[in-house]
């Protein structure tokens, strides 16, 4: 079974604490169907574990699956339980349910209540990406801000503990880089490219964010700070770049070197420019998953 990317084990604290709140039935919501195509609605439904199938981008049959796991007869430990809430609620966001998946996560309530604070540490007990997942569910983005500044105040208090373990330690610093380039996503949500820009300069300068800057150039259409930003061995921005200079032709070279489902699309999208449709229908476009 694929092994989802959570934090270590839980503490022995939680492992011993009541979480049956969070498989009661009744916390889990029927999936509308009217945004799915006619093909998927009857196709046969995918079948294995919930994690097999957010491994393999059956989205909505994972979110499916670990609702159903949840609500078994037979109550899975703490450690399970958040595993697959995890899968439900990342399956609901790329499946298209993000509103869906707000409305669930309400059950955990305050997630930086004293339930679920390690007593010895005074550290959260929950697996750090549910808690970075809850803040994205948030309806309000200059909250999630605020919520990111907190979990970063968080990171550097453990980052420079001298009683964990190096390797910890590391992880930690990792995790504060990664909401850095969250707070500067939720600035670009919020339209604030200014803001956004000198974020990420200030992150540039610790040697992270260059390439969400580049990104965040192109798409205030500042292509001479995009092209200053940009590293000349990244693909992705060169092919961005080619295109954004309306030149397909060398940018669909770029796009054909390159092996993923962004390359894939974004070729297809130059081959519409040039006219080439007989190209384009036969490029494999990913637009759906089942979800």
């Amino acid at each position: 079974m694929m092994s989802i990317p959570l934090s270590p084990p839980l503490p022995p604290t939680l492992q011993t604490k009541d979480l049956s709140f969070l498989l009661h039935p009744t916390n889990f919501h029927p999936f509308p169907l009217t945004l799915l195509p006619a093909p998927f609605l009857s196709a046969p439904a995918p079948t294995g574990t919930p994690s097999e199938l957010l491994k393999t981008l059956h989205f909505r049959a994972a979110a499916i699956a670990a609702a159903t796991r949840l609500t078994a007869s037979q109550q899975p430990d703490n450690t399970t339980i958040l595993e697959l809430w995890y899968i439900r609620l990342i399956s609901l966001c790329l499946a298209h349910y993000h509103t869906l998946a707000a409305q669930e996560i309400k059950v955990f309530q305050d997630m930086g209540s004293s339930f679920y604070l390690d007593p010895e540490t005074g550290r959260s007990m929950l697996p750090w990406e549910l808690r970075v997942l809850a803040v994205t569910l948030g309806n309000d983005p200059r909250r999630a801000v605020g919520m990111y500044y907190e979990l970063a105040a968080e990171c550097r208090a453990v980052a420079v503990d001298g009683t964990i373990a190096v390797e910890e330690r590391s992880l930690w610093r990792a995790r504060l880089g990664e909401l850095g380039i969250r707070v500067a996503n939720v600035l670009i949500q919020l339209g604030d490219f200014v803001a956004a820009a000198r974020h990420l300069q200030g992150l540039q300068k610790q040697g992270k964010g260059r390439e969400m800057l580049a990104l965040l150039y192109i798409r205030a259409g500042m292509v001479d700070a995009a092209r200053e930003c940009a590293s000349s061995d990244d693909n992705t921005l060169r092919g961005l770049l080619l295109m954004v200079d309306g030149n397909w032709q060398e940018a669909t070279q770029v796009w054909r070197e390159m092996d993923s489902e962004m390359a894939i699309n974004n070729l297809a999208v130059c081959e519409l420019y040039m006219g080439r449709l007989n190209e384009v229908c036969s490029t494999r476009v990913i637009i759906w998953s089942d979800g």
